[in-house]
């Protein structure tokens, strides 16, 4: 669900802050940015420079692979005075388009999008917004799109640019053989933009126009300013999945309670929209016939916070949010998600409930079986509740376990499987979780807290300090 909001008339003043805050200019990149990369995303807590554009690292199918997402040894960020930092967190639509865009974009207004990223003959199937898969603890905020052939080889499909625009960023993440991720985001305006992310590839017109050298090692997301137009091969991809997604600055995502929780790391999550909202009629026929959810909305949902109650996005006690880390020397890219937790309906059948903690494993999903209270029912009063935990698995039409080689004419969350754990949940407060995980145990077996960990909404996210 998002809410619209209105740029203000080419004002940089946005309400809520303070002015200089409010006022401070979007950060220009030169390529020496931090960076981040993974199953995905732009740590923009600007200083001088910064942006960090990532987890888009390698896809994870939520049934074939659980694998946590890459992220490089990157700095997080070089820090300027607090004002500049505070543009992550700017609510002004243009202010945010600039700083997303690293001051690259122009104009405001979003327009309608009709060539979907990949050629339609290449896919298998399109996944929604929402996955939890490994590291990816709390809903994903981006599509998938998978190839004909889910084990092609690198480079072996088109990546195309869904209408006339202008790359503003590219980001290379250097893999082993002389490979590479990239992530590109396409400017419409400084309101709208789309990006997509594990391309193998750029195409040789869009390699010429990138600075000497720009793939060869991790420089964070790199400003550019390069045209392209509806239709045109940006990039090539190949087995793995191709991340995708559609942001409007001009709204806000209403299921996230607290935006800035995810400002050190993601702040465009807070204006991630649904794709097909955006999608001439011509382009819906083409594009809905492969996604695999059939509920509305057919894009998906990656945000659940729902306030007094236990459903959504939950981030460990003084962790700093999503980021895990008030402190540069204290993030770990490979641990930050452990302190997440996630209790939202499942992102193929929203009729069923899952359980995502980072505290197994570093992280682990299960399905929640026969809830006697769904998490976003779930309140102060309802006390102590003990969910039964299962593994995470789906089925098709048939009743078997559908393994998303292509589109099912039904699929459904199978929480009828042997027990997996025990987890107790209570909320202690508004905005405040009491969790723990018995991994193994079955609810016979689990009387009462032992180690409990508590988990709030990220209200107390601040810019992470440079010590």
């Amino acid at each position: 669900m998002i809410d619209d909001i209105k740029p203000k008339n080419g004002s940089r003043k946005t309400d809520g802050q303070p002015a200089a805050a409010a006022e401070a200019p979007a950060p220009v990149i030169s390529g020496k940015a931090a960076g981040s990369g993974g199953k995905k995303k732009l740590i923009i807590i600007a200083g001088i420079v910064l942006a960090v554009l990532a987890i888009g690292g390698t896809a994870a199918h939520v049934l074939l692979t659980k694998n946590k997402p890459a992220k490089g040894p990157y700095k997080v960020g070089q820090y300027g005075d607090k004002s500049q930092q505070a543009s992550a967190m700017a609510t002004d639509p243009t202010q945010l388009g600039k700083y997303l865009s690293i001051d690259s974009c122009t104009g405001t207004g979003s327009k309608k999008l009709n060539t979907a990223p990949m050629h339609m003959s290449d896919v298998s199937i399109i996944e929604p917004y929402g996955l939890v898969a490994g590291g990816h603890v709390t809903p994903v905020d981006h599509q998938y799109y998978y190839g004909k052939n889910q084990k092609a080889a690198p480079s072996t499909y088109d990546v195309l640019a869904p209408a006339d625009g202008t790359i503003v960023s590219v980001e290379a993440r250097p893999r082993g053989s002389g490979t590479a991720d990239f992530r590109v985001v396409i400017s419409y305006s400084c309101t709208f933009f789309s990006y997509f992310d594990l391309a193998n590839s750029l195409s040789p017109e869009i390699d010429a126009q990138m600075p000497a050298g720009y793939k060869t090692k991790t420089n964070g997301p790199q400003a550019v300013k390069i045209a392209v137009k509806e239709g045109e091969v940006v990039a090539k991809v190949g087995g793995q999945s191709l991340d995708y997604a559609v942001w409007d600055t001009t709204k806000r995502t209403s299921g996230l309670l607290v935006p800035k929780a995810y400002s050190n790391l993601e702040p465009w999550k807070a204006v991630t929209v649904e794709p097909s909202n955006y999608y001439t009629d011509a382009l819906k026929a083409q594009v809905l016939p492969y996604y695999v959810r059939a509920a509305a909305p057919r894009d998906g949902n990656f945000a659940y916070d729902v306030d007094g109650t236990a459903s959504g996005s939950w981030f460990k006690k003084g962790t700093n949010g999503y980021i895990g880390a008030f402190n540069q020397t204290e993030y770990n890219p490979m641990t930050y998600a452990d302190g997440h937790l996630s209790l939202a309906p499942d992102f193929l059948d929203p009729t069923g409930w899952v359980f995502s903690t980072g505290a197994v494993n570093h992280g682990t999903q299960y399905g929640i079986k026969a809830p006697s209270v769904v998490p976003n029912k779930l309140t102060s009063a309802s006390g102590i509740v003990k969910y039964e935990l299962v593994a995470l698995e789906h089925t098709d039409e048939t009743g078997a376990k559908w393994l998303g080689a292509s589109v099912p004419k039904t699929v459904k969350l199978n929480t009828a499987g042997q027990s997996a754990g025990t987890a107790l949940v209570q909320l202690t407060g508004k905005r405040e979780l009491k969790v723990e995980v018995f991994p193994g145990k079955s609810p016979s077996q689990v009387s009462g807290f032992v180690d409990a960990t508590t988990y709030t909404r990220g209200d107390e996210a601040t810019i992470m300090m440079n010590k």
